[in-house]
């Protein structure tokens, strides 16, 4: 009974590890496509400055 107990709280914890992973991964997807989506919106912004310095001379 007790060998019992102990295996049903391992996989206990184990499957709420396996969720954390996952949210982790999940997590980590997100933040790659921010990142790129601010990249992307910073180099824009970038252009459009350098854009209007440029034609001001």
């Amino acid at each position: 009974m007790l060998l019992e107990e102990i295996i049903l709280d391992m996989k206990s914890n184990l499957e709420n590890q396996n969720q954390k992973v996952q949210l982790s991964e999940d997590l980590r997807v997100k933040l790659k496509s921010s990142n790129e989506s601010l990249s992307n919106s910073i180099f824009n912004l970038n252009c459009e400055i350098f854009e209007e310095l440029y034609a001001k001379r």
